[in-house]
């Protein structure tokens, strides 16, 4: 709650928050399952933010995101990891078809998809790291202090905690079984 909080309020999930999520589930994997745990915790954050990292590395941006999500992936495990990725991306592309209805109306949900097919696949021509711009067209509307939002910007915390509550509702009542 609080990631979301300072991702909508500031587009940050600052490090002080995502890190102790990450370190503590590794000590809490180690203390009660020993190298089984470990070995487990490391899977789960790679499953749950290697595509963020992927992210992050490709457009430099949501890397309190990608932490948060190694965090939380340490926490989970492999097998809830899994769940916790489904879960995540239903939740963000449900936020971002509201905050595109929103913003423009049903009507732009065709074009805006299409788009960002298109800019998906820019991306692996010209990215920031070859020498794309990064997203220069910002808009600079968040609270002082904050980093410029890019254009059409939707904060992910939010997607990233509903995504962990269905997966504890998952878990909870057996999922499958």
């Amino acid at each position: 709650a609080i990631a979301s909080y300072t991702d909508i309020r500031a587009t940050r999930i600052p490090n002080w928050l995502s890190l102790p999520v990450l370190l503590l589930g590794i000590v809490h994997a180690v203390a009660t399952e020993g190298g089984t745990g470990l070995l487990d915790a490391i899977g789960g954050s790679a499953i749950a933010g290697g595509l963020f990292i992927l992210a992050y590395a490709i457009n430099k941006g949501g890397g309190g995101d990608a932490k948060l999500m190694l965090g939380l992936g340490a926490w989970l495990g492999v097998d809830l990891s899994v769940i916790l990725l489904a879960a995540v991306t239903a939740a963000g592309f449900l936020e971002s078809m509201v905050a595109i209805t929103i913003r423009g109306g049903i009507r732009d949900v065709p074009i805006v998809l299409l788009s960002t097919m298109m800019g998906v696949l820019r991306v692996f021509q010209k990215s920031p790291a070859t020498g794309g711009d990064g997203g220069s067209d910002s808009n600079p509307d968040g609270p002082e202090g904050a980093r410029s939002r890019p254009k059409h910007w939707i904060p992910f915390a939010p997607a990233i905690l509903a995504g962990t509550i269905l997966t504890w509702i998952w878990d909870a009542t057996g999922g499958f079984s």
